[in-house]
């Protein structure tokens, strides 16, 4: 069969879909037809008594008992052979041993043939559109992706460019301090990182803090990115003037 995309439809007490076939459903528990054959075999199995070995005792692992089908199993049954449908398991069991037996055996009947050919029909037609209504709502996704990447990677170029970027400042003055003090690196940040944004989607909050070593030689910080975590510690000078600062880190994804 093909791929379903659409929803199952209907002729009660017959349903079609595209993973199924004609089935029927009894309380809630969906049936297709049975064969025949099986039908048969269910109807009249009898107990071979317990598998014995060459000694005639009993064997120590036997094969699984059998296991009958409930009511609703035969029900459904009568109702995809064309049968008056019962509710009680024996009646609806005799009624179908009954058919098997008479003139033509347990054969489907061409009213229900026909209801089968004109709901498979129907359910081409739906799932043809609701194929094609899937496949552009698919596309339309992939260009929304491309287009949000693109502008994600355009965003960090630029990013990583001002980074990278001369700095055109001067010191108003030539007393400046050595020393870093905290609100040297508190504020917002905006982070590049293309390999995660690219491999991940990572969803808020996002965090990212930082702290002045006991000396104010170094800044230490720590990061949760969602699906990504870490510490980091910087490697290159920390003064004022020294607007960018390289980090050394370890960090594990988190398995979000």
């Amino acid at each position: 069969m093909s791929r379903a995309f659409a929803p199952p439809v209907s002729s009660p007490p017959f349903f079609y879909s595209g993973t199924s076939g004609l089935y029927v459903e009894i309380d809630h528990n969906r049936h297709s037809r049975s064969s025949s054959d099986s039908i048969h075999a269910l109807l009249t199995y009898k107990d071979p008594g317990p598998a014995l070995t060459k000694a005639g005792k009993p064997k120590v692992h036997q094969p699984p008992p059998h296991k009958d089908q409930p009511a609703h199993f035969y029900t459904a049954q009568l109702l995809l052979y064309g049968l008056k449908p019962l509710k009680s398991k024996q009646a609806a069991k005799k009624a179908l041993l009954a058919a098997l037996n008479g003139v033509g055996g347990l054969t489907v009947p061409e009213d229900v043939r026909k209801i089968e050919r004109d709901l498979a029909a129907e359910y081409e037609v739906k799932n043809a559109a609701a194929e094609k209504e899937y496949r552009k709502e698919k596309l339309l996704r992939k260009e929304t992706e491309a287009k949000e990447r693109k502008r994600r990677r355009r965003d960090e170029d630029d990013l990583l460019a001002e980074l990278h970027a001369p700095s055109q400042k001067k010191s108003k003055s030539n007393k400046v301090s050595k020393h870093l003090d905290i609100r040297d690196i508190s504020g917002a940040y905006k982070i590049a990182a293309p390999d995660v944004s690219n491999g991940w989607d990572c969803h808020g909050p996002l965090t990212l803090k930082f702290a002045l070593s006991s000396t104010t030689k170094h800044v230490w910080g720590s990061f949760d990115f969602g699906v990504f975590e870490g510490k980091l510690r910087s490697s290159s000078s920390i003064t004022p003037t020294n607007n960018i600062i390289s980090f050394v880190w370890r960090g594990r994804e988190t398995g979000e």
